[in-house]
């Protein structure tokens, strides 16, 4: 099923309606390419023309997080980002740049499960970030290093 019907479908249980702004706000979503914040998503619904607002968005954002379309992570503590749910991956931030790559590792799963297992649990969901500086940062650290010296 699409997201569109999916969302439509968890709406309507709601006692809620697909509305124009709030269709607007899951194509921008879904059709993003990376996770986004609120305010990233409010500043392409208005380059899209749209006139949805901040409040809009977030709520919309809220709702499908809900509904299981989306996840919503708060890496750095102060800006909660979204993304769309599709399978699970783990999280590498960086902490200069704040670059977010995500990556799936079956050892590392087996791992985790193992771990469960050892301390009587059922694993349910679980999250993984690794925060770290990335290559593209420590390369211009490496840089600016050479250039005082």
């Amino acid at each position: 099923m699409d997201p569109q019907q999916l969302f439509s479908d968890f709406l309507q249980h709601q006692g809620l309606h697909l509305t124009t702004q709030r269709r607007e706000v899951l194509e921008a979503f879904w059709q993003a390419d990376h996770h986004v914040s609120v305010e990233q998503l409010v500043a392409e619904l208005r380059s899209r023309q749209s006139t949805v607002g901040q409040t809009t968005v977030y709520r919309t954002l809220k709702l499908l997080v809900e509904c299981g379309l989306a996840e919503e992570h708060n890496f750095d503590a102060t800006v909660s980002v979204f993304e769309r749910v599709t399978g699970h991956h783990e999280h590498l931030i960086c902490t200069a740049c704040h670059h977010i790559q995500e990556f799936a590792h079956e050892e590392l799963e087996l791992l985790k499960e193992a771990i469960a297992r050892s301390y009587g649990f059922t694993l349910q969901r679980h999250t993984l970030h690794l925060y770290g500086v990335c290559s593209g940062c420590q390369a211009k650290e490496s840089s600016l290093a050479l250039q005082v010296v």
